[in-house]
C-alpha cells in the first residue's frame, strides 16, 4: 500500500468521524430549551428570605434571620433555630420540579387538602413581599403530591419523594443550644458542684475584664477560654430532646445535679443549666436540663462536665503575665543585674534612650519588646514564698503611661527549665518558660538607633 492510498483512507476516516460526531453530539439549543421548559415550584434568591412561617400538622413554627443565623419566634421565642435545617428547607423548596398542573377550578381544593394544607410555607422577603405554598394530598394513581401556590390559578403536582424532605418538628427545627444568651452579653457566671465547691466569675462592664473568685480571693480570669466555653453552650451541645416523663427524675440525678450553672446577662436576664448522672446503658451521655427547655429532659455528651470544670478557679485564672493598653505609653525601664536601660517616648512612633546615655531608639525593637510583654504566658500560678530570687531579680521591668505604672514585673531564679516571675501590680507569682527572659534581654546596642556612616575611597 503506497502513501497515496494511505492518505485517501485518512481523509475518508476523518470525514466519516466528523459526520458521526456532528450527528451524535448534543444540540446545545435543544438542551437550553429543555432546561427552560423545567418549571420549579418556587423561584427566588434564598438570601432574600428574612422570615419563614411554617404550619405543620396544626403547629406553627416561625423563624427570623439574625445575621447568619435563624432565631426562633414561635415556639421557644428567644432561642436559635437550627440554621442548617432552615437553610436546607428553603433550598429544598426552590429545587422541587413541577411535573404537571391542572386548572384550579376543575378540582375540589378541600378534598385535596389544599384549603387547609397539612404543611405550608410562607416566605417573607427583604423587599416586604411574601410567597406562600401549601402541600396537600398524595394522588395514589400518579404518586404525585398536590400543591397550591398563592395567587396562582393552577394546582401543581410534584413527586412523592419530596414529602419526607419537608418534615418539620420542634426537635428538628430548633437549635440544640443550652443557653440562649449571647456570650458577649454574659456578665456573671456561677458554677456549683455536687461535691460542694463553687466558682464565681464576673465581667467588668467598663473594661470587659473577667475575674474569678473563690471565697474571699479574686484573680483575673482567662477571657478567651470563658468565651469559648460559653460558645460551646450557645451552639449545639444537646444530643437529644426527651419528654419530662421519659424516665424517673431521681435516676437522672437532676434533683441533685453533678454540675449546676447559672448564667446572667447584662439586663439581669438569667438561665440555668444542670448536668445529672450518665444515662444507663449509654454512659457517654448525661441527663441534663436547661431553663430554656422547661418541658424537656435533655441528653448531652458526658465530656461537657469536663468542659464546665474549666471554670474552676485554679484552671480559669489568667496565666498571661501582664495585661496593659499599649496606647499612650511613656516610659520603659529594664533593670538587669549589670545594667539599667531606660526608654522614653516623645510620641507613639518616636522613642529615645535616656539611660545610660542619650540616643535615638529603634522603633521596631520597642514594638518587639512590647509585643513580648503583652503575650507572655506562664505555666501555672504558684503560692508566694521565699527562695525564688525576687530579692535579687535577674530583671526588674516596669512600663508606665504618664505617671501610672501599667507593668511591674520581676524575674527571679531558674527552676529547671522554668523561671520564677512575679506580677507586682497583682501580687501573683508564676512559674513561666525560661525563654521569656531571653526574649526580654536587650543590650544598649540592640536598642540604639545609631546612624551608619559610609566611607567612600
Amino acid at each position: 500500500m503506497n502513501w497515496k492510498i494511505i492518505l485517501i483512507l485518512l481523509v475518508v476516516c476523518l470525514g466519516l468521524g466528523t459526520y458521526v460526531y456532528l450527528e451524535m453530539a448534543p444540540d446545545s439549543s435543544r438542551i437550553t430549551r429543555r432546561k427552560q421548559e423545567v418549571e420549579y415550584l418556587m423561584s427566588f434568591d434564598q438570601d432574600r428570605v428574612e422570615r419563614l412561617k411554617i404550619v405543620f400538622l396544626d403547629t406553627l413554627y416561625e423563624v427570623k434571620k439574625r445575621g447568619s443565623q435563624w432565631e426562633m419566634l414561635r415556639p421557644l421565642a428567644g432561642t436559635f433555630a437550627d440554621s442548617g435545617v432552615v437553610n436546607h428547607l428553603i433550598k429544598t423548596v426552590t429545587r422541587i420540579p413541577v411535573f404537571r398542573s391542572i386548572p384550579i377550578d376543575s378540582v375540589n381544593l378541600a378534598q385535596l387538602y389544599l384549603e387547609d394544607p397539612a404543611i405550608s410555607f410562607t416566605f417573607y422577603f427583604d423587599g416586604g413581599d411574601s410567597s406562600k405554598v401549601g402541600f396537600g394530598l398524595l394522588n395514589p394513581t400518579t404518586e404525585n403530591i398536590y400543591v397550591r401556590k398563592d395567587r396562582l390559578d393552577r394546582v401543581l403536582l410534584i413527586g412523592k419523594e419530596v414529602g419526607p424532605m419537608l418534615y418539620v418538628g420542634s426537635t428538628l427545627l430548633r437549635s440544640r443550644q443550652l443557653i440562649s444568651l449571647s456570650p458577649y452579653r454574659v456578665k456573671h457566671i456561677r458554677l456549683g458542684a455536687r461535691q460542694g465547691w463553687e466558682s464565681v466569675l464576673d465581667r467588668d462592664s467598663e473594661t470587659g475584664v473577667w475575674s474569678v473568685r473563690r471565697g474571699k480571693t479574686s484573680a483575673r480570669a482567662d477571657k478567651s477560654r470563658i468565651l469559648n466555653l460559653l460558645f460551646t453552650l450557645y451552639t449545639n451541645p444537646v444530643r437529644e430532646f426527651l419528654e419530662q416523663d421519659a424516665t424517673d427524675r431521681v435516676r437522672t440525678g437532676l434533683t441533685r445535679p453533678v454540675r449546676r450553672l447559672l448564667v446572667v446577662g447584662e439586663q439581669d436576664d438569667s438561665l440555668t443549666v444542670s448536668i445529672g448522672n450518665p444515662q444507663r446503658g449509654r454512659e457517654y451521655l448525661c441527663w441534663a436540663g436547661s431553663s430554656i427547655y422547661p418541658e424537656n429532659l435533655l441528653l448531652v455528651d458526658f465530656k461537657l462536665v469536663e468542659v464546665l470544670d474549666e471554670l474552676k478557679p485554679e484552671r480559669i485564672r489568667d496565666l498571661h503575665l501582664t495585661g496593659f493598653d499599649r496606647s499612650g505609653l511613656s516610659r520603659i525601664e529594664l533593670a538587669y543585674a549589670t545594667q539599667t536601660i531606660v526608654l522614653a517616648a516623645d510620641n507613639d512612633t518616636l522613642w529615645r534612650i535616656v539611660e545610660p546615655e542619650e540616643s535615638p531608639c529603634r522603633l521596631w525593637q520597642v514594638e518587639r519588646l512590647l509585643t513580648q510583654c503583652d503575650t507572655m504566658q506562664a505555666h501555672k500560678i504558684i503560692p508566694p514564698g521565699g527562695g525564688q530570687g525576687f530579692d535579687r531579680p535577674q530583671l526588674r521591668m516596669s512600663i508606665s503611661a504618664d505617671s501610672e505604672v501599667v507593668v511591674s514585673l520581676l524575674i527571679g531564679d531558674y527552676k529547671g527549665d522554668s523561671l520564677y516571675m512575679r506580677d507586682q501590680l497583682r501580687g501573683i507569682d508564676f512559674l513561666a518558660p525560661s525563654h521569656e527572659l531571653e526574649r526580654l534581654t536587650y543590650s544598649l546596642e540592640d536598642l540604639a538607633d545609631v546612624a551608619v556612616h559610609h566611607v567612600v575611597k
